[in-house]
């Protein structure tokens, strides 16, 4: 049999050629002798965990840990198991002990980052990946971790409105060094008249807002001179996604990591490469980063700078990004003429219904938008508005009101403004043709900020509900602005808070004026450069047409 110590040898040898099974139970075997044995019980642990057999694995590292002679691969063993089976708040401690005992080892500070941030603390993540990378700058699952953190964290704070405009644009420019080293492609030599290839990449090409603004520019595109290639990342089949299927080289990508993507797409050749995405969730800005295209640009479902060296172009308009705004973009701003959305409404929207105040008696207001809008200043100026007008209702509509506890949670924010609960209405998600019927129950819309409505926006418009805003200084804090600059309607744009009150008093006390909106804003929008597909498709397509590779 030999000693002890030869048989522990033998079964490291085995482990480290991937006989995990004899391995085993030559670990078995030893421990049955010796329980004690701190290498038996670590490596042993590791094999369990890798079989998927955690309970026992974080019960045998455990034990490890415990002894006096353990080493940090004990610990850092223990760390693996406990977050694969969801104990993040032990990994954490796990972790730590790693770092105290081998406080050099960079992995395991990037271990600790990411336990750190399945428990939930951003910041301490941060700052342990942050370490990781000062004592390994290529650590590439370190950088690719940080580049993780920083993007979820940029979209977070586009919903604060006290966030600081200079920290976004560090942040976006931190997150595109941590994943970029592009090279320089160059231009595919095209024949005379052969159309531009251009691709349009997104895990949101099916029933979502960057599907449907997407739509009507795909259905005016002139073929002729702009080809396109709709790469979906994600997505589920549905009306828009069959639809987008129409109306393009439609190509499956879900199933292909960053590598193999970024092979995938330079070997189409495109011209140009659009992404829909920029740091929301599921994009793919690493492979960006890597250069996929010759020519690279960002549109349509992000609203500020991705950061990333290699994104080329932005595509905005006037309205999201006024004169003198372009230092907030690392990338170089092209403003579309008109608009950098078209609304196209869906098929199943129903006829305008009268404004409901002329049969309750009282004025409605309203938001169908994602409760991660509504932060602590919006849920005080709707209070206030309450407040001014003691028989007003507010009906709020978002998927989170299906959990009860979130409905208390918001019931509770207005009750503690001193809002009496039964004037406030949550709605829960529906079918999407039923939830533009409800607009027939809203008198006024009320626009969140910073981050201001989209395709929300647009509807309650179409339903012939004024949208109340109020513009800031970010793309996204401008884009209800931008539609109602669009179809003429200014009066309903905001100067500060005490103007958006004014407006909504204003409007909540004239009925007839509502019922006049009601009547006539579907064919203002109709007329306006919001909805001119046609037009919009064209100076969409001159203006990608024009753009030329950046040095």
């Amino acid at each position: 049999m030999g000693s002890l110590e030869q048989r522990l040898s033998q079964a490291v040898t085995l482990h480290r050629q991937g006989e995990l099974v004899q391995a085993a139970q030559l670990y078995r075997q030893i421990l049955d002798e010796s329980p004690s044995t701190a290498p038996a019980l670590t490596n042993l642990g590791s094999i369990l965990r890798q079989e998927g057999r955690l309970d026992e694995a974080i019960a045998l590292l455990q034990r490890a840990v415990a002894l006096p002679d353990a080493n940090e691969h004990a610990a850092y063993n223990l760390g693996n198991a406990l977050r694969a089976a969801g104990r993040h708040e032990e990994s954490v401690i796990a972790f730590r002990l790693v770092v105290t005992q081998k406080p050099a080892w960079a992995l395991a500070h990037c271990n600790l980052g990411v336990a750190l941030a399945e428990a939930g603390d951003q910041e301490g993540a941060e700052a342990a990946l942050r370490q990781a990378l000062d004592l390994e700058p290529d650590h590439t699952l370190a950088r690719g971790n940080l580049a993780g953190l920083l993007s979820t964290r940029l979209m977070r704070l586009q919903y604060q409105p006290v966030a600081d405009e200079r920290l976004l644009i560090d942040l976006a420019k931190e997150y595109g060094a941590l994943c970029s080293a592009a090279e320089l492609l160059p231009k595919r030599s095209q024949n005379a008249g052969e159309p531009l290839r251009v691709g349009f990449l997104s895990p949101d090409l099916c029933d979502h807002p960057v599907g449907f603004f997407l739509l009507p520019l795909l259905q005016h595109l002139d073929r002729q001179c702009i080809q396109p290639v709709l790469y979906s990342t994600a997505g589920h089949e549905d009306d828009t996604r069959r639809a987008l299927q129409q109306l393009g080289v439609w190509v499956d990508v879900a199933h292909l990591d960053d590598t193999s993507l970024l092979h995938n797409l330079r070997h189409h050749q495109l011209d140009v490469l659009i992404d829909l995405s920029g740091h929301t969730a599921g994009h793919r800005l690493p492979v960006f980063a890597q250069r996929a295209a010759p020519i690279q640009v960002s549109w349509l479902g992000y609203f500020a700078t991705t950061g990333v060296p290699a994104m080329d172009y932005v595509l905005m308009d006037g309205w999201h990004v006024p004169a003198g705004a372009e230092d907030q973009f690392t990338e170089q701003v092209i403003r579309l003429p008109h608009s950098r959305f078209c609304y196209q409404p869906l098929p199943f929207t129903p006829a305008v219904s009268p404004p409901p105040c002329l049969s309750n008696g009282y004025v409605t207001f309203g938001s169908f938008n994602n409760t991660a809008k509504l932060n602590e200043a919006v849920l005080t100026l709707w209070a206030r508005l309450l407040h001014a007008l003691p028989t007003a209702r507010l009906v709020l509509k978002s998927y989170a009101f299906s959990d009860a506890s979130q409905r208390q949670k918001m019931t509770q924010a207005f009750v503690d403004r001193s809002i009496a609960a039964e004037r406030i209405d949550l709605r829960g998600p529906s079918f999407h043709a039923d939830l533009l019927k409800e607009y027939a129950d809203i008198d006024i819309a009320l626009d969140p900020y910073p981050f201001t409505g989209g395709q929300s926006s647009c509807e309650a418009l179409w339903m012939g509900v004024p949208v109340i805003t109020l513009p800031g200084k970010r793309s996204v804090s401008r884009q209800t602005t931008a539609f109602l600059s669009l179809i003429g309607m200014h009066e309903w744009i905001a100067q500060d808070e005490a103007d958006y009150l004014q407006i909504g008093q204003r409007l909540a006390t004239n009925p007839e004026r509502l019922k006049k909106y009601r009547e006539s804003l579907r064919e203002r929008m109709r007329q306006s450069p919001l909805c001119d597909a046609k037009q919009f498709a064209s100076d969409w397509a001159s203006t990608v047409l024009h753009l030329e590779p950046r040095p």
